[in-house]
């Protein structure tokens, strides 16, 4: 089988699934559409183009991947308009097209046309041909299903970023209780001022507790007033921008996570990387991967975006039983290693293309990657889950 996988560019998000699926199939090759670079930066290390042998550069190479787009057996499309591949359309050959939202802000009056041409304009017209959407978000298959594009034809997909072998008694050992982590850009849109907001409810009610946030961004000012207006220097410390291996050894130490992002966040790849740390993880509902990461009161558990109130509770209770954020981060360390990971992904993406190119009907898994995404409204999510919870 031959998969080629056209994208903007070759990113640490991307790189385990491509060394997996480069391992499974006779070829396998990662075209990036932006211009050729000899090395650049992944989470603080260098690499180099030479270090991917299945690297290629569109602009340097076009005739010759142009071919490669054309005779694939299976094509991935992340981040570059279908009319690349229209060729491959017309001679109805497999797209499966990766992408996070068609929708982050919602559709208004002010918004309509641009939003109506523009999604006709890049997958409507490409209806016809039939291709398939890879949901990197819980809420894409919603949002492609409010113009009827890509019906039926929506799988669960995601971001898969490196594992760790760490046995899991060991991750649990190392936890220190009592201690909460928050990462990423201080923007806002991830609500870090929730957190902290969350942390002051906690200081009042008598909680002991340590939190550490890690990042810089736009809002580190105003949060770090906040901490002195809240009188919570005690409690928190603001650590700024971190390399990934402190992120990740930071999680291992952490035994809650907590995420606070709205719907600006497409996926929220610390979600993956917290609950492979085994963190008790709490998370807003309205993050992309937390519909289909995060089963509340099992391997996690959620709020509703932007209610702090219930944040906070949720932190409460997690604080003052050491119990249930064991089990919660055993379960959710358990859903990465045995579903979430790039392996598993790659390998469910790989039979469910020998199934489609043998025009097989039951092409979905049961759960997990490759299963069937739902078209769910966004307004509907969060009581989704939360029935979803008790079943």
């Amino acid at each position: 089988m031959k998969i080629v996988f056209l994208s903007t560019r070759l990113t640490s998000h991307q790189i385990p699934l491509c060394n997996s699926l480069y391992s499974l199939v006779k070829e396998f090759y990662f075209i990036q559409f932006s211009h050729r670079e000899t090395s650049w930066n992944i989470k603080g290390q260098t690499v180099q183009s030479e270090d991917f042998a299945y690297l290629r550069f569109y602009h340097d190479e076009k005739e010759f991947c142009d071919e490669l787009l054309l005779a694939a057996d299976i094509v991935i499309l992340g981040g570059v308009d279908l009319q690349v591949v229209r060729s491959r359309l017309q001679a109805k050959k497999p797209v499966l097209v990766y992408l996070e939202r068609f929708y982050k802000n919602g559709i208004t009056l002010k918004n309509a046309f641009r939003v109506i041409g523009g999604t006709w304009l890049h997958h409507g017209r490409y209806q016809k041909y039939r291709p398939w959407l890879l949901c990197a978000s819980g809420y894409c298959a919603g949002d492609a299903t409010i113009f009827g594009n890509y019906r039926g034809r929506t799988l669960k997909w995601g971001y898969f970023p490196e594992t760790q072998t760490t046995k899991l008694s060991q991750l649990m050992a190392e936890k220190q209780a009592g201690t909460i982590l928050w990462v990423g850009r201080m923007l806002d849109w991830k609500h870090p001022d929730d957190m902290l907001v969350a942390a002051k409810m906690l200081k009042d009610r008598g909680c002991q507790f340590k939190l550490r946030l890690l990042g810089d961004g736009p809002m580190k000012a105003q949060l770090e007033a906040l901490v002195d207006r809240y009188n919570l220097r005690d409690c928190i410390t603001l650590c700024g921008s971190v390399p990934n291996e402190t992120v990740r050894r930071e999680m291992a130490q952490a035994s809650i996570f907590v995420t606070t992002s709205d719907y600006g966040e497409g996926w929220g790849c610390v979600i993956n990387e917290a609950m492979d740390s085994g963190c008790a993880v709490i998370a807003s509902h309205a993050m992309g991967a937390v519909p289909f990461l995060v089963k509340d009161g099992e391997n996690g558990f959620v709020y509703e975006s932007g209610n702090v109130s219930q944040l906070a509770d949720i932190c409460a209770q997690l604080l003052g039983s050491h119990q249930l954020r064991c089990r919660a981060g055993a379960c959710a360390r358990e859903t990465i290693a045995s579903l979430w990971n790039a392996k598993t992904a790659a390998e469910r993406l790989v039979a469910f293309s020998r199934k489609l190119l043998e025009n097989q009907e039951d092409l979905f898994e049961e759960v997990g990657p490759c299963s069937y995404a739902e078209p769910i409204k966004q307004k509907n999510m969060y009581s989704r889950m939360k029935d979803e919870c008790c079943k």
